[in-house]
């Protein structure tokens, strides 16, 4: 019998879609072909899900690594303005066709699972820039069904993929993150959140300049981002990313991002110069525990990401996807029972107000510890 490859299917799967979409719903007429810009993109990501069943007979999970690939056709309103990284296009219309398939087998039971999912998205986007979005993928029956209580899972698996877009408004690359993310500040000239779940507002004076990506948040000194209170920002274990530029050492006790606050003492966790180059720290309460710092490269004038972790066993850090040191050993849980509960972008705000001198892009925030490698897909996927 002939196979197909799962490039291949999904790339059929893709162009029924498209075909059919367009027919119904945007028509595949000559004005529609002037006025938006279309390309097509795809992706392969990967990701942990734990598979449980509704069924009464069995309360059972069974831990699974899905592997697919998506494929998106998008399309963007053309514009006849310039749009360029200093002066981008914004709320621009796009249009997003997306199908992805993912397969992987139940490391408790050995069933086969398989996820499929299309769909349409309307947003607005800034050029050039990036824009995310939530993609929903539904199981297929497995095979085989493993008795005598099998795990049939009806849950959805919701993914959140972006794509990187050009000042001519093409799409140029597709990715899907590692799963955990919680929240995504683009800084397309704005405090928002991709993903909608912790919004931000811009502090005093906060200034845009060309990011690693479309804009980026721009301090000296002075402004800032806050969002929250949330619990969502306060998880157990975590990654802190971000990129960061500035040229020489941006000065003592510098703060990227931070978590909370106790009096002038500590957040809950941060990312901060301390006195040295650039640390990621988790407070217990009592006593903040510190990764091993960065060094004095990451203030060479260039961007970098930099991604504080803590996985309940040791904190780490990683610049450009490399990890610094060897972590440093810690199991205290975080107290996020903090006077001040905010998180925020470009300072540290309890009883006294500690600021960042530089500019910052592309703000992530996990509810888990992403792996090394993990760290090194986000970098390797940013243009």
């Amino acid at each position: 019998m002939r196979t197909i490859s799962r490039r291949k299917r999904a790339t059929i799967l893709l162009a029924h879609f498209v075909l059919l979409s367009l027919l119904v719903s945007f028509g595949a007429s000559a004005a529609m072909a002037q006025n938006w810009r279309t390309s097509v993109v795809e992706t392969r990501f990967v990701s942990d899900v734990a598979v449980s069943s509704p069924s009464t007979s069995s309360s059972a999970t069974d831990p699974v690594r899905l592997s697919g690939t998506m494929a998106a056709l998008v399309q963007i309103q053309s514009r006849t303005d310039p749009c360029t990284p200093v002066a981008p296009c914004r709320s621009v219309p796009v249009r997003i066709i997306y199908v992805a398939e993912a397969t992987g087998v139940g490391q408790s039971t050995g069933t086969t699972y398989r996820a499929i999912g299309a769909s349409t998205v309307n947003g607005t986007l800034s050029m050039p820039g990036t824009f995310a979005w939530q993609a929903g993928l539904q199981f297929v029956p497995p095979s085989p069904i493993v008795p005598p209580n099998p795990i049939v899972p009806t849950s959805p698996i919701t993914l959140t993929a972006t794509i990187n877009v050009s000042s001519q408004g093409t799409a140029t690359a597709a990715s899907v993150p590692p799963s955990g993310l919680v929240s995504w500040w683009e800084a397309e000239g704005n405090a928002l959140d991709a993903l909608a779940q912790n919004n931000g507002t811009l502090g005093e004076v906060s200034d845009f300049v060309p990011g690693r990506v479309g804009q980026a948040f721009s301090f000296a000194e002075h402004g800032y981002v806050q969002a929250g209170p949330s619990s969502s920002l306060q998880p157990a274990n975590v990654t802190a990313m971000a990129w960061v530029r500035h040229l020489g050492f941006p000065g003592q006790n510098n703060y990227v991002l931070s978590q909370g606050g106790e009096s002038c003492v500590a957040a809950s966790y941060a990312l901060y110069t301390g006195t040295q180059n650039l640390t990621f720290y988790v407070f217990d309460g009592g006593t903040f525990w510190s990764s091993p710092d960065a060094g004095p490269g990451v203030w060479d004038g260039n961007w970098h990401l930099v991604a504080g972790t803590y996985d309940g066993q040791a904190i780490r850090l990683y610049v450009d996807g490399i990890e610094i040191g060897s972590g440093t050993p810690v199991t205290a849980p975080i107290s996020y029972a903090l006077p001040y509960q905010q998180f925020n972008i470009g300072a540290y705000r309890g009883t006294c107000e500690l600021r960042f001198n530089g500019d910052i892009d592309e703000v992530r925030i996990f509810n888990r510890a992403l792996s090394g490698s993990e760290i090194q897909s986000i970098y390797s996927a940013t243009p």
